[in-house]
């Protein structure tokens, strides 16, 4: 009636974001374009395990989780075009970063599963995902990129998080 089984393994996970502005003012005198684009690739090891319980012949529950520990190697890169007057653009800012840094992803969820047939089943439940340590395009928008004389950029943040969750639903087909 219960049963479980142990993971351990290495995993990689990929995470981008892209953002891109553009306006204009209502003379069409000034413009300007911005775009911002982030890439994490996370490599590392992970450890988890699940559990199951049969409730009654043909429908049981279970619940996994995995957490792990991973080297991100990221990377930042940000364009600005902004147009002072009719007769004069400021310069293009592209500032670019990259390195590595240790980052953690855990998962988890609950899932029940239910025998129609033989070799068939529907199955359903809801999955938590979760990341920290991650560049993100939200954390390191800059308003200092739209001014007309260049500023130093602030130092890259890199203590961004991401949550994902829903729910799932299926069918399964065992043979």
């Amino acid at each position: 009636r219960i049963s479980g089984t142990w993971l351990l393994g290495a995993r990689y996970l990929r995470l981008t974001e892209g953002f891109a502005f553009s306006a204009e003012s209502s003379d069409q005198s000034r413009f300007g374009n911005v775009a911002f684009n982030t890439e994490n690739d996370l490599v590392g090891f992970q450890l988890g395990g699940d559990g199951w319980m049969g409730l009654r012949q043909g429908l049981r529950i279970g619940a996994e989780g995995k957490a792990g520990v991973y080297n991100n190697r990221f990377k930042f890169n940000s364009t600005t075009s902004i147009a002072q007057t009719p007769l004069g653009v400021a310069p293009n800012l592209q500032p670019a970063e990259d390195g590595n840094q240790v980052a953690f992803a855990c998962e988890g969820g609950i899932t029940m599963v239910a025998d129609i047939l033989p070799s068939w089943s529907i199955r359903g439940g809801y999955q938590v995902y979760y990341m920290n340590d991650l560049v993100k395009v939200g954390n390191n928008i800059s308003t200092t990129q739209f001014l007309a004389i260049p500023v130093a950029q602030p130092a890259l943040n890199v203590d961004g998080h991401a949550v994902y969750h829903g729910f799932h639903a299926g069918m399964e087909y065992v043979w």
